[in-house]
C-alpha cells in the first residue's frame, strides 16, 4: 500500500533520550540506495509500519491471493522474522502506529500488539474503503480519502474520519478538498500531508495539508510528477533535515489506463514549500510501502507492470536521505544552575536537549569534561566562582554545547550582616564622657581663680 506509516517531540527528557533505541547507522553516502534483505513473501498493496526500530510488513496481495502474512524486519541485523498472522487477510488497507500497536484499517480494523505478538479486533471504520491513508496526530488516528466501488469503477472519497484508541470511538472531521485514493501520506509538525493520488479518472498533482488543531485544509506546492500508488516517508530533523520523500508510484500511459510504474524519488521541503529530486530507486514499482527508522528510509515490496507483463516484488531498499548525519543539536539548555550566587555547596545540574544524545558531559572552569547520564547534583563545591558548560553528542557524533553559566558559591553565614558593635560604641561613649567631665572641671577651676 502506498502510504507512509510513521511510527520533536519538541523537547526530550534526557533520561528518555539516552534510552531511545538506535540501530547502527549506514555508511552509505547521502542521497543513495543500497539493497537490504528481501521480504520472505513478495507482495504489493501491503501495510508497512515501524515500531521501536523494527519494521513490520503486513498483509497485501501476491498474484490472486490476499495475504494475512506478518513479517518483521530488524535493520540492525538485516534479518526478517515471521510474526503472528492477521485475523483475516487484507490488502489495500491503511496502517497507523499508536503506543506500540499497529492498527490495520480497512473494511474491518485489526490491532497488532508488537509486544505480545497478538492480534485483536477494534471498532470498524464507519466508511468502508480501500487505498486510503491513516495518520497519527496527538494520539488519534486520522483515516483520510480512499475509494469505493459501488457499481462500476472506483469512486474517490473525501472522507476524513478520526479514531480515538482510548475511547474506541469514531468521529467525522472536515473532508478533503479534493477526493483522492492511492495517495501518499505523512505527518510533519503535526500536520498531515496528502500527496498526489487518483481523483476522477486522473492523477492529482495536489499537496493537501490538514491541520488537526484547527480542522482546516490548505495546499502546498504541486508535486512535479503526479503519481498514484506511491509511498512516502518523512525524515524528522533529528539525524537528517526534515523532508518528505515520495517514492515510486505509477502514471497512466494511455486513455485505457494502462499503468507505467516509476522509480522516482521526489523530495519536498515542508518549510520552504519546494520540491527537488533525489536519486531514483533501482526498480520501478507502485503499491509499495515505506518505513522510516532513525531517518533512514526503507522501500519494501511493490508491483511493476509493463503493458502485458509484470512482477510482484519482495525488494527491500534502504535510502540514505540528503544531509544525513549533518544535523547539529538545535538546543542544549541548562535549567540549573543559573547565573547567580548560591549559599549551598551542593548545586543541582538539570538541563534539556532537543536531540537524541549518545554522550553528555560538563566542564567546570575549563577543566576536563565529566561524563554524566542525565540530571545530576554537583556535590561539595568549595566557596568560589564557577563557569559551567554542558556538552552533548548526538547519535552520529555531532557535538553541541550550552551557553556558559557563571555562578558563585558563598556560605550563607558569610552573607549575613555582622552584629552591631555595641561594646566599641559603649567604650567610645565612656571615653567621650570622661573627656567632657575633665573639660568641665578645668573650666570651673579657671572661673574660681
Amino acid at each position: 500500500m502506498d502510504r507512509i506509516f510513521q511510527s520533536l517531540v519538541t523537547v526530550f527528557d534526557v533520561s528518555f533520550l539516552l534510552s531511545t533505541f538506535f540501530v547502527p547507522y549506514a555508511n552509505a553516502a547521502e542521497d543513495s540506495w543500497i539493497t537490504m534483505a528481501s521480504m520472505p513473501t513478495k507482495r504489493h498493496w501491503l501495510g508497512v509500519a515501524s515500531v521501536n526500530g523494527k519494521i513490520y510488513a503486513i498483509g497485501g496481495e501476491s498474484g490472486p491471493n490476499t495475504l494475512d502474512t506478518n513479517e518483521m524486519f530488524d535493520p540492525a541485523t538485516n534479518k526478517w522474522i515471521t510474526k503472528a498472522s492477521m485475523l483475516t487477510a487484507m490488502s489495500g488497507f491503511a496502517v497507523a502506529v499508536h503506543e506500540d500497536k499497529i492498527y490495520a484499517i480497512g473494511g474491518v480494523t485489526q490491532v497488532y500488539d508488537t509486544k505480545s505478538d497478538k492480534w485483536s479486533w477494534a471498532w470498524p471504520i464507519p466508511t468502508s474503503r480501500s487505498w486510503h491513508s491513516a495518520s497519527v496526530v496527538d494520539g488519534k488516528i486520522y483515516v483520510i480519502g480512499g475509494s469505493q466501488m459501488p457499481t462500476y469503477g472506483l469512486v474517490p472519497l473525501s472522507v476524513n474520519e478520526v479514531y480515538d484508541p482510548e475511547t474506541g470511538s469514531w468521529t467525522s472531521k472536515t473532508p478533503l478538498p479534493v477526493p483522492v485514493y492511492g495517495h501518499a501520506s505523512v505527518v510533519v509538525n503535526n500536520k498531515i500531508y496528502i500527496i498526489s493520488g487518483i481523483t476522477n479518472n486522473m492523477i492529482s498533482n495536489l499537496v493537501q495539508i490538514y491541520d488537526s488543531a484547527t480542522d482546516t485544509w490548505s495546499f502546498g506546492k504541486t508535486i512535479p510528477t503526479a503519481v498514484g500508488f506511491a509511498a512516502a516517508g518523512a525524515t524528522t530533523g533529528v539525524i537528517a533535515p526534515k523532508r518528505i520523500y515520495v517514492i515510486g508510484g505509477s502514471i497512466a500511459a494511455d486513455v485505457a489506463w494502462d499503468y507505467v510504474m516509476l522509480n522516482l524519488n521526489q523530495v519536498y521541503d515542508p518549510e520552504a514549500d519546494s520540491w527537488s529530486g533525489g536519486t531514483s530507486m533501482s526498480t520501478s514499482r507502485d503499491g509499495l510501502g515505506v518505513a522510516v527508522v532513525n531517518d533512514l528510509l526503507y522501500a519494501i515490496g511493490g508491483y511493476e507492470i509493463v503493458i502485458g507483463s509484470g512482477g510482484i516484488y519482495a525488494l527491500n531498499e534502504q535510502y540514505t536521505p540528503f544531509g544525513y548525519g549533518t544535523v547539529q543539536p538545535l538546543s542544549v539548555l541548562i535549567v540549573s544552575p543559573e547565573n547567580k550566587t548560591y549559599t549551598a555547596n551542593d548545586v543541582s545540574l538539570t538541563f534539556i536537549v532537543d536531540k537524541p544524545a549518545s554522550w553528555i558531559g560538563y566542564s567546570l572552569n575549563g577543566k576536563a569534561n565529566v561524563t554524566i547520564t542525565g540530571n545530576t547534583t554537583l556535590l561539595g563545591l568549595p566557596d568560589s566562582s564557577y563557569s559551567l558548560t554542558l556538552y552533548v553528542k548526538d547519535a552520529v557524533g555531532n557535538m553541541g554545547k550550552s551557553e556558559i553559566i557563571q555562578f558563585t558559591i558563598v556560605k550563607e553565614t558569610e552573607l549575613q550582616p555582622q552584629p552591631f558593635p555595641h561594646a566599641i560604641i559603649a567604650t567610645a561613649f565612656v571615653s567621650v564622657a570622661a573627656v567632657s567631665a575633665g573639660l568641665l572641671l578645668f573650666y570651673f577651676w579657671k572661673r574660681s581663680r
